[in-house]
């Protein structure tokens, strides 16, 4: 800040004179400061709104409405909060409705015994008798079998001496898609599902193959 110079009358004027000087400066600064805070508060409204538009797109982009929550966020201030305008889907505490049975897929059992050393008292070594009913539990299990179909085609030999026949007879070979194919119609059908029903590409399909062992390298 640049230092007015005054004539030296006398240090009582001199002292008035600088006093009055600075008193016109500060108000000056103050003026320039409530410019400042009024144009800081009209960026943050400027913000704010921003915010609230830059959310509304982002749920019109990547959000479903079927899927829309009653709890949504809301843009105050500075911070994200959660406003819920509903009460929709299972409430905290509610009992719930236990996990689907899966009655529709086959079943396999599987037994789990107590070992023979455990069925005896540890301290007077008498045997636990059985006792009615077990205790049952299911899981989803999902298997991904591939293995390779050995065809053994039967042969016979004539027993007679009759002319014209075959000496060797042997039974039909099984109906192939391709001739000469290594793939049965049942594994062509697979790929045709897992590339234009399930949209696999075909290199994800030769790395679940490899994975379960079929070839080094996909011939294809």
């Amino acid at each position: 800040m640049e230092t007015k110079a005054f004539p030296p009358e006398t240090e009582l004027e001199y002292w008035k004179d600088r006093a009055a000087y600075l008193e016109t400066e500060n108000a000056q600064l103050r003026a320039e400061n409530s410019a400042l805070a009024r144009r800081v508060k009209e960026l943050e409204s400027q913000v704010e709104a921003l915010m609230a538009r830059v959310l509304k797109l982002t749920q019109q982009v990547y959000g479903r409405r079927s899927e829309l929550s009653p709890k949504e966020k809301v843009f105050v201030g500075a911070s994200f909060q959660i406003q819920n305008n509903g009460r929709r889907g299972q409430q905290q505490g509610a009992k719930g409705h236990g996990r689907r049975k899966h009655l529709n897929l086959p079943a396999r059992e599987e037994i789990h015994d107590v070992f023979e050393a455990d069925r005896h008292c540890p301290r007077c070594g008498l045997p636990y008798d059985p006792f009615p009913g077990d205790e049952i539990s299911e899981q989803i299990d999902w298997q991904v079998k591939v293995e390779r179909v050995v065809h053994r085609r039967k042969r016979y030999h004539k027993t007679c001496q009759c002319p014209g026949v075959p000496a060797i007879i042997t039974a039909a070979p099984p109906p192939k898609v391709i001739p000469k194919g290594l793939f049965t119609a049942r594994f062509i059908a697979r790929l045709i599902i897992e590339k234009y029903v399930l949209g696999r590409p075909l290199y994800r399909i030769g790395a679940a193959m490899r994975m379960e062992g079929i070839w080094r390298r996909v011939p294809w």
